[in-house]
């Protein structure tokens, strides 16, 4: 069967949202993405391939440029596009992905 072997993770930080991007289209029909970069070495034991961008909470200006609707130039954030992890992670094997019961201890991926 396809995904038995799937292994899950809860991630969390302290000050760092996913990034994503949204469309409602003419239905009002809503449609997300979470954008994703190269994986962090660190990070390939969850994900081989890729992992979340994720934004500093704190820094009120990339918030607000990011959520701004008008903002139409993409390239303002290249400098996001990286593998850099800019703030502790803290991970957590879960039983699956509508189920957060832990399975092991937590542990940190650092800060690069």
């Amino acid at each position: 069967m396809e995904g038995q072997n799937k292994k899950y993770h809860y991630i969390t930080s302290n000050n760092k949202a996913l990034a994503g991007i949204y469309k409602i289209n003419k239905n009002s029909q809503l449609s997300a993405s979470i954008i994703t970069c190269p994986s962090h070495p660190s990070f390939e034991s969850i994900h081989k391939k890729s992992m979340p961008l994720m934004l500093d909470m704190n820094d009120q200006a990339l918030i607000a440029s990011w959520l701004d609707p008008h903002m139409q130039e993409s390239e303002a954030f290249s400098y996001l596009l990286n593998n850099k992890i800019t703030q502790a992670l803290s991970v957590t094997a879960i039983m699956a992905a509508r189920n957060l019961t832990p399975i092991a201890d937590s542990y940190i991926f650092a800060v690069d």
